[in-house]
């Protein structure tokens, strides 16, 4: 540990303003250097393991030698402290993060406690198990879950994908990237965004990748890995080369740009006002405003269990909410909650040409109609 916390001290001497502690569940094992076992079912026919068909696979056994360990959690302190010392010293904030996959109850170790504060947020990997049936009551139960359980006055944060996981845009459709990053950029605490999701990136063709590049599962994390995608060009604006050069063994990306590159990137939709970057770009704005920055979460019943709806509110200032349609078509809904059924507001943001931003709104009187993954926020007066 010793060794670890000079590090830290190594780079913020040299002006860093945070860490991502990665795998961190992996970072202690055993003390009894005990052999773990394999799963009951590892070889099973009726019962498969994903991603295990032999024992060298890393899915095919019970890691409970090799994870969650205890002084995981004490060592998380430990480098609180050091960089937090070194804050005080110079007076600039600074910043940790944890990374690793596990339950609810793990993760939220990680924050530490009053005495013994822990990381900034442990990684919220929850969205990243969305799939096609989560409508907006399965939405607001996954954000439930992560809010009602950190512990007091502590910060929220949210990631919908990674370099782990296939593109939203592949997951959950290209109609759900709008619909995902509205959510990001709204809820409570600090959005992780996968570069290429501004832009709805998708996966590429796996066969279109003739050398895998992902060691642990031969290429399997590869196509969500593509290069970013700038501009319709070769290599997308990923890299310029020259001419002669384009045939040298070395001019080539690590993995191949994807084909749908000449219609997704970014040069075409910074053209487009209803792009999903430009519409992630307002958002980003939108989010500075305070009851953005601080403010609590309310969420909101309505006619429709497709729309997510929830409120923005803190004391002394505009409220804002927030309704995203979840489902596969089309949605009319209404609020049918009498604490907000008779409040008025104006629109701030629409994904959709149908709404005018500062249009009035009286929302006991009006049905909404929300195509799916789009949404609209309403500044309550």
């Amino acid at each position: 540990m010793q060794e670890l916390e000079n590090v830290l001290r190594f780079w913020m001497e040299r002006g860093v303003d945070g860490f991502r502690s990665d795998a961190m569940p992996y970072m202690y094992e055993d003390v009894h250097f005990r052999n773990e076992t394999p799963l009951d079912n590892w070889n099973s026919i009726d019962n498969p393991v994903e991603n295990c068909k032999t024992l060298a696979d890393h899915k095919c056994w019970n890691h409970t030698h090799t994870m969650h360990q205890p002084g995981i959690y004490d060592a998380v302190v430990r480098l609180k402290k050091v960089i937090d010392d070194f804050s005080i010293q110079d007076g600039i904030d600074r910043f940790l993060v944890t990374e690793g996959y596990a339950t609810i109850d793990n993760l939220m170790y990680y924050y530490g406690n009053t005495t013994n504060p822990g990381a900034d947020f442990p990684f919220n990997f929850l969205l990243l198990a969305l799939n096609t049936t989560c409508n907006g009551v399965c939405i607001q139960k996954t954000v439930h879950s992560w809010m009602s359980q950190m512990p007091r006055g502590k910060w929220a944060n949210w990631v919908a994908g990674n370099h782990d996981q296939s593109r939203i845009a592949t997951k959950l459709g290209e109609h759900s990237v709008n619909a995902i990053n509205m959510l990001l950029l709204t809820l409570p605490g600090t959005p992780t965004i996968y570069n290429g999701d501004e832009i709805g990136m998708t996966d590429i063709d796996k066969h279109l990748i003739l050398k895998p590049r992902d060691p642990f599962w031969n290429g399997l994390r590869d196509p969500e890995r593509t290069p970013m995608q700038w501009n319709s060009n070769l290599y997308s604006g990923f890299m310029n080369i020259s001419a002669q050069a384009l045939h040298h063994p070395t001019s080539e990306p690590w993995l191949p740009v994807n084909p749908n590159h000449v219609s997704i990137n970014v040069e075409n939709q910074l053209a487009d006002p209803f792009s999903t970057l430009n519409l992630f770009k307002k958002l980003t704005t939108l989010r500075t405003h305070p009851s953005f920055q601080s403010g609590d979460i309310v969420y909101h019943k309505t006619n429709n269990d497709d729309i997510f709806v929830f409120t923005r509110t803190l004391p002394g200032i505009a409220r804002h909410l927030v309704a995203i349609n979840f489902g596969k078509t089309s949605a009319t809904w209404k609020l049918e909650d009498e604490s907000i059924l008779h409040q008025q507001g104006h629109i701030v943001f629409s994904s959709q040409k149908e709404y005018v931003i500062g249009q009035n709104v009286d929302l006991g009187d009006t049905n909404f109609k929300l195509s799916p993954g789009q949404g609209v926020i309403l500044c309550l007066h």
